[in-house]
């Protein structure tokens, strides 16, 4: 995991978060990010002054007047690390010879636990049953118990159960905070849920779990077999399918793709997709996360 690169925990707005981070806040701070300029007080740090606006503020009034430059701090936004508990996240057993999606979602959380170490930045937890406030969380270990105790058996949820708890705690959560959203996104989220994430200032990170061959297409092979089913109640059974059948399966499967894509960029929310386990396949999909969000930012 340590060969990954780390996520750019850099948000968009300006934030009120934890000192010393590396974020630009609204607070006044030490930065080299200057915001304004004010007469110099008595106990100012006097390498703050600004000698060439001085000199020429001195120069007009003809008598001594010392700047001081403000700037803003440098803090650290919170990360939230979210998870679907949707019974599809939990179709393809570890056994199986596709994507398991716990094992996938468990990698996604090692490197946001890393990367807001880097950043110096906070760390919660929230899926349908819990909420771990940061000052619960101190890095990958609680997280990780939250993930092994917790199941993915609840038909009832979808990814909008997820946004509909973010919404519950949104006084916890200000703005500039990463929202790392876990899902197989089987059901696309409508826009009037995301516009509730930009109206918090949120930096959604949503983190698709899909198995390449079965959820972002459909193979033509299907057409031959009669293959093993989970329905909605969790049982198994054969299922006979026509060619046309399973090119409307891959094509509607690849139309799913594409919005989500769509839909998530265009609000400005870039999704990391996982489709394979390993470091290689994870450390493309995070470069390809950074490069793609720094235009953004």
């Amino acid at each position: 995991m340590s060969s990954s690169p780390l996520l750019e925990l850099e948000p968009h707005v300006r934030i009120i978060g934890s000192l010393f981070g590396s974020a630009q806040s609204r607070r006044r701070g030490t930065s080299d990010d200057v915001v304004s300029g004010r007469p110099y007080q008595v106990g100012d740090d006097i390498r703050r002054i600004d000698w060439a606006t001085s000199a020429r503020l001195s120069a007009i009034r003809g008598e001594d007047h010392f700047i001081v430059r403000e700037s803003y701090g440098e803090e650290a936004p919170i990360v939230c690390f979210t998870v679907d508990r949707s019974s599809t996240m939990a179709l393809y057993p570890r056994e199986y010879p596709w994507l398991h999606k716990p094992d996938a979602v468990r990698q996604m959380a090692e490197v946001v636990a890393l990367s807001a170490s880097h950043y110096h930045c906070p760390l919660s937890f929230l899926d349908s049953e819990s909420w771990l406030p940061p000052s619960t969380v101190t890095g990958l270990d609680e997280i990780g118990q939250q993930l092994e105790t917790g199941s993915y058996d609840r038909p009832e949820d979808t990814i909008e159960t997820v946004f509909e708890r973010l919404r519950s705690i949104e006084h916890l959560l200000p703005g500039g905070t990463f929202v790392f959203c876990c899902s197989d996104f089987m059901h696309v989220p409508e826009e009037r849920t995301l516009a509730v994430v930009l109206d918090a200032d949120w930096e959604l990170v949503p983190v698709v779990v899909q198995d390449p061959i079965w959820e972002q297409s459909y193979p033509e092979a299907a057409a031959e077999v009669a293959l093993p089913v989970c329905d909605e109640s969790g049982q198994f059974r054969l299922l006979r399918q026509s060619r046309e059948e399973v090119r409307e399966r891959r094509e509607a499967h690849e139309a799913r793709l594409r919005r989500l894509e769509e839909l998530f960029t265009g609000y400005g929310f870039p999704p990391i997709i996982l489709s394979e386990l390993g470091p290689a396949a994870l450390g493309e999909a995070l470069t390809n996360w950074n490069l793609r969000r720094r235009p953004l930012r």
